[in-house]
């Protein structure tokens, strides 16, 4: 009864399919083939008259009407049956006529399509009825074809692409073996370039122990919670953030995954803190709005979920950010205790691994040759050293001169930077000595507390008292 291709409105006709109602399908015939109906009358009454230049036209006052000019008005009182053209209109060179023939036929066009739209409304209402009394065996079909064509699409994709099945666990972990972006693979498959270069991703939220200074030991083993991930610009940090993202969705859908192996655990919410985008209408500047999104992650995410962050503290000055993400990293691993996959350009946030247990620094893997940068693509453990992204500048098409002066610019600031470091070093060396100290102190202490064996107003006169001693120790720091 349904047209292949429908219409947005009802009233726009053209939903009830060809062939399904006789009578709707004249009155389309007629509407859509008007024109040559006219003709073949004009035609028809041409050869009853004999008159070749016998018109028939149309206007908004008399409707369809027959032209013919003055000089055939008297050969065409002559014709036969001339009783049945009706006078309409007498101008200086024409005269008009009418028939009921032509009167029927212009009625039927200009009333065919509203008709034909009353039709289709008519039995769209006897459609709705029908499926109203059918409507539970039509849900039943509906869901199971849904289900067939969910399922059969994501086998056809998991065959064409070498998807593999994932182990899905209660664990809070994320191991994924060779793990692939699927849109940037396949795009890269259509574009006729290299493969799509795979990374391993070993997230895990087991215990991590303690931190025993005496014996420097700690047990990490499997525990990389947080990857910290750091790396030149167009490396690949953010394709890599969000395959592993994907891939989560994906598992979690009943989907394969593309890798060579994935064992996850459930992800009760999944975050994104990625991309550029601000909200002007409501006064909102771009770091507002990736400070708005990142506070409902720290609000919200438990040790069930699965964050990732690319470039926080981005839109602000180098020092306001790289303290708001520093915060936000150790917000994250001490509270939100989730997995997470945080990449960032602040080559300091590195020096987090030597507090933050389950931590761990991996960086894009680059190769340079001849003064030129090749992205190899592989996320490897360690830090990044520099973000070439003069380099990048280059590759977008920056001219030679602002990238020269770029260069001496960066040059001039690390050299500034060098020298205020050393001096730093050399007026606290021995002061850093002794509060280091002290904070051992402090910390050995609080690593052989029991806290299952303290009572509430212990435990609150311990905070005070760490607290107190934290403050000492920052004021000696301060002189």
């Amino acid at each position: 009864s349904l047209a292949d291709n429908l219409p947005n409105n009802l009233r726009d006709g053209g939903f009830v399919a060809e062939g399904y109602s006789s009578r709707l399908d004249k009155l389309r015939a007629l509407r859509n083939e008007s024109r040559r109906y006219i003709l073949d009358l004009e035609a028809k009454e041409k050869a009853l008259t004999n008159i070749p230049t016998l018109k028939i036209k149309y206007n908004n006052i008399l409707g369809h009407f027959f032209e013919v000019t003055q000089l055939q008005k008297e050969k065409l009182k002559k014709t036969q049956n001339y009783e049945r053209f009706i006078s309409r209109q007498s101008l200086k060179g024409v005269a008009r006529y009418s028939t009921e023939e032509l009167s029927k036929l212009s009625e039927s066009i200009n009333n065919s399509a509203e008709q034909a739209i009353e039709i289709e409304l008519k039995i769209f209402q006897e459609l709705k009825e029908i499926v109203h009394e059918n409507r539970e065996n039509l849900s039943n079909i509906s869901e199971s074809v849904a289900r067939f064509d969910v399922l059969s699409s994501l086998a056809v994709l998991a065959e064409e692409n070498k998807y593999v099945k994932p182990q899905m666990v209660k664990e809070n972990i994320l191991e994924i073996k060779e793990g692939r972006h699927s849109s940037v693979e396949k795009a890269l498959k259509n574009s006729g370039e290299n493969s799509f270069c795979s990374n391993d991703c070993n997230l895990s939220n087991k215990d991590v122990g303690y931190l025993d200074f005496k014996s420097n030991d700690c047990d990490l083993s499997n525990n990389d919670r947080i990857w910290l991930l750091t790396g030149p610009n167009m490396a690949g940090k953010s394709t890599f953030l969000r395959q592993n993202a994907i891939i989560a969705i994906l598992a979690q859908a009943g989907s394969f995954v593309p890798a060579d192996k994935a064992k996850i655990g459930i992800v009760d919410m999944l975050f994104s803190r990625v991309g550029a985008a601000d909200d002007l209408g409501s006064g909102r500047s771009t770091f507002m709005v990736e400070m708005v999104e990142t506070a409902a992650i720290l609000n919200q995410a438990s040790e069930n979920s699965f964050v990732i962050m690319d470039e926080v503290g981005r839109g602000t000055s180098t020092y306001d950010g790289l303290s708001i993400a520093w915060s936000i990293l150790e917000h994250l691993h001490n509270v939100n205790n989730c997995r997470t996959l945080f990449a960032t350009h602040y080559h300091e946030l590195t020096k987090l691994s030597d507090s933050l247990l389950a931590l761990s620094c991996h960086t894009m893997q680059v190769k340079e040759w001849k003064n030129k940068v090749i992205f190899l693509y592989n996320v490897v453990e360690g830090t990044a050293n520099q973000s070439y992204g003069i380099h990048v500048a280059d590759l977008a098409g920056i001219p030679e001169k602002v990238l020269i002066r770029a260069k001496t610019i960066l040059q001039n600031f690390e050299k500034e930077y060098k020298e205020d470091l050393d001096v730093k070093k050399t007026k606290n060396s021995g002061s850093n000595i002794d509060v280091s100290a002290r904070f051992l102190d402090l910390i050995n202490e609080i690593s052989v507390l029991d806290p299952n064996s303290l009572s509430p107003k212990q435990a609150l006169e311990l905070m005070y008292d760490f607290v107190n001693r934290v403050e000492k120790i920052n004021r000696k720091k301060e002189d």
